[in-house]
């Protein structure tokens, strides 16, 4: 075997890989909702290295353009037993907005639970704990908003609800 021969020239340049960044952001709450049309104010925010969104008062800002995959998860507190029956078109619902816009995708209505034995019982009540989640995936630019909103018809009880929103920036 004989000595090394030199180096050979340097060769071209490869194509940029996939960026290495994750960018996440979780955001959590317990509150009362108000009846009618209210929003979740989170009050925990943690985030990785790089935040997927800011946040300022109920409202979720992206700050850079890009596809999100964003989840929601509502776990209303179990209640008491129902003592009053709702209206055939009462219900409640949570949802996430883009934009002041809601995504279709992400609207969940609670169970309501209908019992009507005739001359004996008529009862109609939302259904008491559980939990509640959508996911969706949200192609956004600069700038744009997204909120958790929800919607429950005066009269219907609201316990205190257990809200996490997650959100990722995938691409």
């Amino acid at each position: 075997m004989g000595p090394a021969g030199p180096t050979g020239p340097a060769g071209p340049a490869g194509a940029d890989g996939a960026s290495a960044v994750l960018a996440y952001t979780f955001l959590s709450a317990r509150q009362t909702l108000a009846q009618g049309s209210s929003f979740v104010d989170f009050t925990g925010v943690h985030s990785g290295s790089t935040p997927a969104v800011t946040h300022a008062d109920g409202t979720i800002e992206i700050p850079a353009s890009g596809t999100y995959r964003v989840t929601y998860v509502a776990a209303p507190d179990a209640g008491s037993t129902s003592t009053i029956s709702i209206g055939a078109s009462d219900s409640s619902k949570y949802w996430l907005s883009h934009n002041g816009s809601a995504i279709d995708s992400s609207v969940v209505s609670r169970p309501i639970f209908d019992v009507n034995i005739a001359l004996i019982l008529t009862l109609r009540t939302i259904v008491q704990g559980g939990s509640y989640s959508a996911t969706s995936y949200v192609n956004a630019q600069a700038g744009d908003t997204l909120r958790l909103e929800s919607m429950t018809t005066p009269g219907i009880r609201i316990p205190e609800t257990a809200f996490t929103l997650v959100v990722e920036r995938i691409s």
